[in-house]
């Protein structure tokens, strides 16, 4: 009896793709993803009793949006997993896309911390929260994807590949492993508006995150990517 592995074998040796591996890679990325939210669901690396973020977006872009954690605002005491970016704040981002006709839709939003703990008040990760999404969740996410450009928002993202000061590096063409890339605000920097001082001094650095996209986008589109 033929094995089902010599059967779906056959089955691409008469479709006779020009690469065999791309091409199941491809055709297995959307359920390879599905397999990525299952894992972040079930880990437990960091402990129990965590808010968990998953994967949302379009599964075959060819550019990767990774942001840093995921937001008490997105939880309460009956909502416990959240999608990446899913939420009103999000605009911040998205507006901006549209501005320059790129459909906010057609890219893919990871976190490179996938979870949180319900009852911590710290807004940042440790290191053990960042090598652990890191090696068993987000290393996976750019293998699976293969994406051909990256947009790190915050510094948290960004030390995860570059020991650089985040200042250094905002706005700047970056290169990971081979991949086009580029650090800028995380969206949440932009949430802490108090009063009109504060605000005078986000809508200078608004606007240089605004700038940072466009450009961005600008590139990757001339080179192809999008």
């Amino acid at each position: 009896m033929v094995s089902k592995n010599n059967q779906i074998l056959q089955i691409i040796r008469e479709i006779n793709p020009d690469d065999p591996t791309k091409y199941v890679t491809d055709l297995v990325k959307e359920f390879s993803l599905e397999k990525i939210n299952d894992k972040i669901l079930n880990c437990n690396l960091c402990g129990n009793n965590r808010n968990k973020t998953l994967l949302s977006g379009n599964v075959n872009s060819k550019v990767l949006v990774i942001s840093d954690t995921p937001k008490k605002y997105q939880f309460n005491s009956n909502i416990k997993t959240a999608r990446t970016l899913e939420n009103e704040r999000a605009n911040i981002l998205f507006d901006i896309l549209s501005e320059i006709n790129i459909d906010p839709n057609s890219l893919l939003y990871c976190n490179c911390i996938s979870c949180i703990d319900s009852n911590s008040t710290s807004l940042l990760p440790c290191k053990k929260e960042l090598c652990n999404c890191y090696n068993n969740i987000l290393k996976n996410i750019i293998k699976i994807v293969d994406p051909e450009a990256i947009l790190l928002l915050g510094n948290v993202p960004l030390r995860l590949f570059f020991n650089e000061n985040f200042l250094n590096l905002r706005g700047q063409l970056l290169d990971i492993n081979g991949i086009e890339a580029m650090a800028t605000y995380n969206l949440s920097y932009f949430e802490t508006m108090k009063n009109l001082k504060e605000r005078e001094i986000l809508l200078s650095e608004y606007n240089l995150f605004k700038t940072d996209i466009i450009n961005f986008f600008e590139y990757i589109q001339k080179k192809g990517i999008i």
